[in-house]
């Protein structure tokens, strides 16, 4: 027996570039589930057709001569800036109800194929809240759907997230390639949750927290997977960046306190120049990235 899973990534409105490179959390992700025997497919919902879907010609229109009116015209007087707040609350109630929308067309994804389970990378932000909302509606069609989630929105709020919501049937923190393999043999039956590292759950009315395990050889991570089968927001040019980011080291010596990177990511380890020189070689003979 194998998994059939969707990996789904929605940081909100595409506020970056970043934002539109292809994620290689995700990719990382993928490729373990598939090297397992599993199947899988990322959902990237962070996408060129998503800037203008959330902020329609409509709301940019009204914004940009409101914006010019108030910034390159000098027309800063509260009977000029609160025409845009204004604006900018209806374009906040829009976008909440594409949210929905979004979390509907994603139901019937799941309805149309056979999903096993889903896992979703949580951002901060509005992309906290739309993957609130999707996980909440897949639950209540699918109570039976286990329902996983990671991502830096999980490293910073660990338990605190089944304060807001309780749509998920853990939580991932640390890092993930060898736990989401785990997590299909959950799914299959074959572990308990008890036994996974790097999860967070409830049961019976309690928090569990297991224990964190590091990966200590990054050169076992097989390489990510940005092909068109899997990954489908990289076919043609049009929804993504074509850049791909190298994952050459994980962790940081240093403990800077405005920085997450050492809590998301622990010590400093690196791959080897070898398992580096074969992964760039890899990107630059995959058509399908390019």
């Amino acid at each position: 027996m194998s998994t059939h899973s969707l990996l789904i990534t929605f940081a909100g409105y595409p506020y970056t570039p970043s934002s539109l490179l292809p994620d290689n959390g995700l990719a990382n992700l993928a490729s373990s589930l598939l090297k397992s025997g599993h199947t899988t497919e990322i959902m990237d919902l962070n996408t060129t057709s998503m800037i203008g879907r959330l902020v329609p010609d409509k709301f940019h229109q009204k914004m940009e001569s409101k914006i010019e009116h108030i910034i390159l015209k000098g027309q800063r007087g509260i009977r000029h800036v609160i025409p845009y707040l204004f604006l900018v609350k209806q374009l906040e109630s829009f976008q909440k109800r594409e949210f929905h929308r979004i979390a509907e067309e994603i139901v019937f994804h799941i309805k149309s194929n056979k999903i096993d389970f889903v896992g979703l990378k949580l951002w901060n932000g509005d992309g906290f809240v739309a993957s609130k909302i999707i996980a909440e509606l897949i639950k209540k069609n699918f109570p039976n759907m286990p329902v996983f989630a990671g991502g830096p929105h999980v490293d910073i709020f660990l338990e605190n997230i089944y304060m807001i919501t309780d749509a998920f049937d853990c939580l991932v923190y640390g890092e993930g390639e060898e736990t989401i393999v785990m997590l299909a043999e959950y799914v299959e039956g074959k572990r308990k949750l008890e036994s996974i590292p790097n999860v967070i759950f409830r049961k019976n009315g309690k928090t569990f927290i297991n224990p964190l395990e590091r990966i200590k050889d990054l050169d076992s991570i097989p390489f990510p997977v940005y092909d068109h089968s899997v990954y489908s927001a990289m076919k043609g040019n049009e929804e993504k960046i074509k850049m791909v980011v190298l994952d050459e080291s994980r962790g940081c010596p240093n403990s800077c306190s405005f920085c997450i990177h050492p809590v998301k990511s622990g010590e400093l380890r690196m791959k080897s120049s070898k398992r580096l020189v074969d992964e760039i070689e890899k990107f630059l003979k995959n058509e399908k990235i390019s």
